[in-house]
């Protein structure tokens, strides 16, 4: 199987990545099944305010999920997210922005870099696993699409409020609970 792997200009999730100065998204295709490797970082609120963490966790954060045809383009299905290993670094993390190295852009860069290598090397299992084809649909899909649906409707009405602080706790809370999920349905599939 030969794999095509293509960095692209626009990121690949988190509904406020567009205030991420930091930004990746790579896809990994074999032509007809895709996954996108999504960093995101660096991420100011407002201008004047200065960087902040995009989730509770983490300043930067990288996230992988199976990639779906919108009109020309391939895109993230965040309901289908490809659950990595516990060792695998996923993030950047601290206290506070004090606490980044000088080079954290760098270090995010390592970050990307080797979980597309995994991702390249585990391609068929990963893509499998994430985009169900072994299963018919299940309850987990409901799940996820009901969290995006809450999650979007809470920073619209941060946004309608005009309130930077809520809109990052209620993208970080929908990133959470798409964690969490993920994690259920990973152990449910092991058992």
């Amino acid at each position: 199987m030969k794999l095509t792997v293509k960095e692209r200009g626009w990121p690949g999730h988190l509904i406020v990545a567009a205030r991420c100065r930091y930004r990746r998204n790579t896809l990994i295709s074999d032509g007809t099944r895709h996954i996108i490797v999504s960093s995101v970082g660096n991420f100011w609120p407002t201008d004047d305010r200065g960087p902040d963490r995009v989730d509770r966790q983490r300043w930067y954060q990288t996230r992988v999920f199976v990639g779906h045809r919108e009109g020309p383009y391939i895109e993230a299905d965040v309901e289908k997210e490809v659950c990595l290993p516990d060792n695998i670094e996923q993030g950047i993390y601290g206290e506070s922005v004090d606490d980044l190295p000088e080079d954290v852009d760098n270090i995010a860069d390592e970050i990307h870099d080797n979980i597309v290598l995994y991702v390249k090397q585990n391609f068929d299992d990963l893509y499998k696993k994430a985009s169900r084809e072994d299963a018919e649909p299940s309850k987990w899909e409901n799940v996820f699409q009901a969290i995006d649906d809450v999650t979007d409707t809470l920073m619209d009405m941060a946004l309608d409020v005009d309130n930077e602080e809520l809109l990052h706790e209620a993208a970080d809370l929908g990133a959470k609970m798409q964690l969490l999920l993920g994690r259920l349905r990973e152990r449910e599939d092991k058992q």
